[in-house]
């Protein structure tokens, strides 16, 4: 697993697979990326594992209350909005009509105000959408990786 650490000091740690375009798929902060372990990966399937939303509420709860606290601290006085029109990559949103932890018009606005993003609504999913609608989740995921081929997918 790769590190590098940003110009604040963080660091962050990166996994390299596959060939292709590059996809960055952004995992929540209180849980590691073992959850998207099997997703977006076309042509494989990826069955709902028994026990997979516990473990995954389980590794959650593993994050000291003070570091939540913090974190969503921050996360509620940072205003990005300014920054949403200069992204020039192609961009994936997804969308949790059922959220409980934050309103799904939150990242449905930062949908409408990305150039270009793709926004996906996913009906009946809470704020783990990709273990509340698996199949769906894989499916949009690979759709949007193929309408955006990278220059060694084109080879």
């Amino acid at each position: 697993m790769g590190q590098v650490r940003t110009s604040d000091g963080i660091q962050l740690h990166h996994e390299e697979a596959g060939a292709g375009r590059p996809l960055v798929v952004l995992h929540g902060w209180t849980s590691s990326g073992r959850f998207l372990d099997r997703s977006a990966r076309p042509g494989r399937a990826r069955p709902r594992r028994h026990g997979e939303r516990e473990l995954f509420l389980a590794e959650m709860a593993e994050c000291p209350p003070s570091a939540r606290v913090a974190v969503m601290s921050d996360h509620t006085r940072a205003d990005w909005r300014d920054l949403l029109p200069a992204i020039d990559l192609p961009t994936l949103v997804c969308v949790a009509r059922q959220d409980a932890v934050f309103d799904w018009r939150g990242p449905a606005w930062v949908g409408e105000h990305v150039p270009g993003a793709r926004t996906d609504f996913f009906e009946d999913s809470g704020h783990a959408l990709l273990l509340d609608e698996t199949e769906r989740f894989d499916d949009v995921v690979t759709a949007f990786l193929r309408e955006h081929p990278g220059p060694a997918d084109d080879a």
